[in-house]
């Protein structure tokens, strides 16, 4: 069911036990994620995520947003525990109507996306907001990721202290960012 399903890859599971553990030590209360897929590393966020928080996750594509609801509630996650949003995720923060702080952002859809959706969230995070970013080092048949990402992965570093990218073969990029300067 998590497979290579309709073109998608789920997040490799060596990095999933690390949402789960940076999800639990952030302590955060509102985690976004953008690119929901069939739900899988969901999953992950919401195992790492204390009582109280909730996970905002983002999906383009409709069946798969479906999957992801079906998947999320299969496993008895209610809706104060997640949300799924089918939708754009350029229009997601755009409407983020909770107005709060994003206090943990993870990023696996479009890559070549990632920077704007960056600067789109960028408001929204505070001092020490975790940042995740996967795949920011992939470099398949068709798609170079690292090229692709490389305007984000510069804008992070200079926002953030702490960045580093776990060289998984597919490159998870991990920051808090900081609003020292602003």
């Amino acid at each position: 069911k998590y497979g290579k399903t309709g073109g998608r890859h789920p997040v490799r599971m060596d990095a999933t036990w690390i949402l789960t553990g940076l999800v639990y030590a952030s302590r955060g209360k509102n985690i976004v994620e953008l690119g929901t897929a069939y739900g899988f590393s969901t999953l992950f966020l919401l195992m790492g995520k204390e009582d109280g928080a909730k996970v905002w996750t983002v999906e383009f594509d409709e069946h798969a947003a479906e999957e992801a609801e079906k998947t999320l509630r299969g496993a008895g996650f209610k809706e104060e525990d997640v949300t799924v949003y089918h939708g754009d995720c350029s229009d997601f923060l755009r409407k983020w109507v909770v107005n709060k702080p994003i206090d943990v952002l993870f990023l696996d859809a479009d890559k070549t996306q990632y920077g704007k959706w960056y600067e789109q969230a960028r408001p929204f995070l505070r001092d020490g907001s975790l940042i995740i970013a996967d795949n920011v080092l992939f470099k398949g048949e068709n798609v170079d990721c690292r090229a692709e990402c490389q305007d984000f992965v510069d804008a992070v570093r200079e926002d953030s202290y702490d960045m580093k990218i776990l060289d998984n073969d597919c490159g998870l990029l991990v920051a808090h960012f900081n609003m020292i300067g602003e």
